[in-house]
Parts: structure tokens; sequence; C-alpha cells
């Protein structure tokens, strides 16, 4: 090696100990974006769940459903993924449990299931509240135009 080269190494080296730039390999930059779209799939498909399960209740008109009859009515619904996902009463209680739902059992006590009421701040959090009716707003709006 010549001296130019000598000095060029040495400081090379001298300031790779001074700062060294984060570098992801082309795969882990992959498997991170796969990670965080996993997880915006599976935030869709709860909010999706959530959604679904309020059209039930507000069809259905009823404050409580057992645990089966409504994944049998979440399975029903058109282009819904329930059927793909094999839903049954345990991944639907485990689905709802990240939004701290969980299933109880009826006044009664004889039947295992969902009350609207445990719904109502997940609802309140995660939906929009009439999505089919426009809002106060921007009926106000259309009156002062």
């Amino acid at each position: 090696m010549n001296p130019r080269e000598v000095q060029l190494s040495l400081a090379g080296q001298a300031l790779s100990h001074i700062y060294t730039p984060p570098r992801a390999t082309f795969h882990e930059k992959s498997g991170l974006v796969r990670q965080a779209e996993a997880s915006d799939e599976e935030q869709t498909t709860g909010v999706r769940l959530l959604s679904d399960i309020r059209q039930t209740f507000t069809g259905r008109c009823v404050p409580f459903i057992a645990s089966m009859d409504l994944v049998t009515e979440l399975r029903r619904l058109e282009e819904s993924p329930w059927n793909d996902l094999d839903l049954n009463p345990r991944k639907l209680a485990m689905r709802l449990a990240d939004f701290g739902i969980k299933p109880h059992r009826n006044s009664a006590g004889s039947i295992r299931g969902y009350s609207v009421e445990s719904f109502s701040d997940s609802f309140g959090r995660y939906l929009r509240q009439n999505p089919s009716e426009p809002s106060e707003m921007a009926s106000d709006q259309l009156k002062h135009a």
C-alpha cells in the first residue's frame, strides 16, 4: 500500500468508530414491511368484524346474541371474510378480546354470547356513527349555501 492508501484506510477505520449508519438488508426491510402490512390487515379485519357485528345487532333488534348465532349470522354476510377464516365461537372470542370484549352468559345464565352494550365503547371508538346518514355539519352547510 502506498502512503495515501494507508491514510485513507486509517481515516475510514477512525470514522467507523464514531458513526456507523444503520444498514438494513433487503430481507430485513421486506420483513418489517410485511410485519407492518400484517398488522394493518389485522386491524382492518378487526374493524370489519365490529362493523359486521353492529350490522347484525341492528338487523336483529335484540340486546343479546348467543355466540354460535352471531357466528352463523357473520358467516352468512355476503362478501365477508368470515367463512374463509373459518370463524367459530372460540375464534370470535379471541378476535374480540383485542377490543376488550368477552362473551358472557345471558340474564337467565343459560346461554353464552354477547350483549350489544358490551360493544358500545368499541363501536364508538372504531366505527362511524350512522355512516349512511349525512352529518349534521354537512346538512347545516347545505342550508347556508
